[in-house]
């Protein structure tokens, strides 16, 4: 899953050569297209959001990324990533390790996102028996931020949209000293403040 803070995606058609602009764009082209408005294109982009909330890892997503953003989460624009990296490399792929640290990377050094503009929220596969499956979490302008896991159990009883709140995780590690810059509030993309840190190294986060 990917955030972006208030007018930081644009940065993502600004700064990459691709065949096509971003699938926001791309829906308000009207010719030879219907051209759909800024705000229903916008809709268009979340049902995507909610297909994928259907399946239980993005439960798990949802909930790292909640815990990350607080109460940026309604001031951000959330983006299904995969679906978002399809328009970056040109190819819809099925392997989740083509959208890995170093896509991140290259993106970051084309784009040159400021810290907190551009959150990233990967999971692995649950390993055969193991119960948890493993997530880190990327800032753009500053590299991998925080590694840790989340019990499937937990992921599959929740429903799609976590009426009861972020599903449980286990922070195994955390770069010492982060604090994200918070854009609350901003309509410029000017940050305003810096995010609480989350719990570090082996801690459990409930909410």
């Amino acid at each position: 899953m990917w955030a972006f803070a208030p007018g930081a995606e644009q940065k993502l058609n600004d700064g990459i050569v691709k065949s096509a602009p971003m699938q926001k764009n791309q829906l308000q082209v009207k010719a030879p297209l219907l051209g759909y408005d800024e705000r229903v294109a916008e809709i268009l982009l979340n049902m995507v959001l909610a297909w994928r909330s259907m399946h239980s890892q993005a439960r798990g997503l949802n909930s790292v990324m909640i815990r990350h953003l607080g109460e940026d989460i309604d001031t951000y624009t959330l983006r299904e990533a995969e679906f978002s990296c399809n328009a970056i490399v040109g190819f819809n792929f099925g392997d989740g390790h083509l959208h890995n640290q170093r896509l991140i990377e290259a993106i970051q050094k084309r784009c040159q996102f400021a810290p907190g503009e551009f959150v990233v929220v990967w999971v692995e596969s649950e390993p055969v028996w193991s119960g948890r499956q493993q997530y880190w979490v990327m800032d753009a302008a500053v590299g991998e931020i925080e590694r840790g896991s989340w019990a499937v159990n937990d992921a599959v009883k929740e429903i799609p949209w976590l009426p009861n709140g972020p599903i449980a995780t286990r922070v195994d590690w955390r770069l010492e000293g982060y604090e994200r810059v918070s854009y609350s509030g901003a309509v410029s993309g000017t940050p305003q403040a810096a995010f609480k840190v989350a719990p570090t190294q082996n801690q459990a986060v409930t909410a």
